[in-house]
């Protein structure tokens, strides 16, 4: 049986220890997760400081969710067998300065049923203890990996509002109100901020648990970019309505008669 399912990988944070942050000459940093055959989870840091005179601390804060269908026995196969695949690499580097193989634990079995309710998603948490490419104590990483059972589909009610939409995923659960961020800083409609990374701004983040919206979001996000312009919503042009009975059906060309 197929089922769908929400993949949801959220990195917090990333300590080096000083002579692996040496190596790395300060650059800019990228946590890659690679979850079974899913191509790898990018995410930059967002922020760093320094903790004390011998640890690095990066902030990232933010992850990337995947909606994806696949045979219930096939997921639960390939999270036995498959490795977790973690590095930690210097922006447009292909080789890490550091990184974790290990094989997922814990308890997947509602990950198997479908359908089924109030699934218990699967969550997989670190820290993670990073090695360098000698093998030696790195860092850590703290890294959510969270796999929810949607069953066979994911229902979404939603109201439009001027520039945004008002949606919930239960009759009695929150509503979230979501509107577009430009570019530039700013929602529409709204001030702009100078401090925008990656068309994010720090006020709209979530400050709760890693995690804890993803589920709520699921189903609305692909729609979101057309539902956040609001009402009345866009409507493109038509062509005019006509008769089909008023419509004059062209004579048959008949075959034209040999003289004799």
């Amino acid at each position: 049986m197929i089922g769908l399912y929400l993949l949801d990988i959220y990195v917090e944070q990333l300590m080096l220890n000083k002579d692996v942050y040496i190596d790395t000459n300060g650059a800019k940093l990228v946590v890659k997760v690679a979850f079974i055959n899913f191509p790898p989870t990018e995410v930059n840091e967002r922020e760093r400081s320094l903790k004390n005179e011998t640890i690095y601390v990066y902030g990232f804060r933010c992850g990337q969710a995947i909606h994806f269908s696949m045979p219930t026995e096939e997921l639960v196969n390939k999270m036995k067998k498959a490795l977790l695949k973690i590095g930690i690499f210097k922006v447009n580097d292909t080789y890490p300065i550091c990184h974790i193989f290990t094989h997922l634990s814990g308890c997947a079995c509602d990950m198997a049923k479908v359908p089924i309710k109030d699934p218990t998603p699967y969550v997989f948490r670190g820290p993670f203890e990073l090695l360098d490419p000698g093998n030696n104590f790195a860092g850590q990483l703290d890294v959510d990996i969270t796999v929810r059972n949607l069953g066979r589909a994911l229902v979404t009610p939603y109201v439009l509002a001027p520039k945004c939409f008002v949606f919930k995923n239960e009759p009695d659960g929150p509503e979230f109100r979501c509107q577009s961020s430009r570019m530039g800083g700013g929602t529409d409609g709204g001030p702009s901020s100078p401090s925008v990374e990656n068309t994010v701004r720090e006020d709209l983040l979530d400050k709760g648990p890693a995690g804890n919206m993803m589920a709520d979001v699921a189903a609305i996000s692909p729609a979101a970019p057309r539902l956040a312009l609001g009402s009345p919503p866009p409507k493109l042009p038509r062509p005019p309505l006509v008769d089909p009975t008023l419509v004059k059906k062209k004579p048959k060309k008949g075959k034209k008669k040999k003289k004799k």
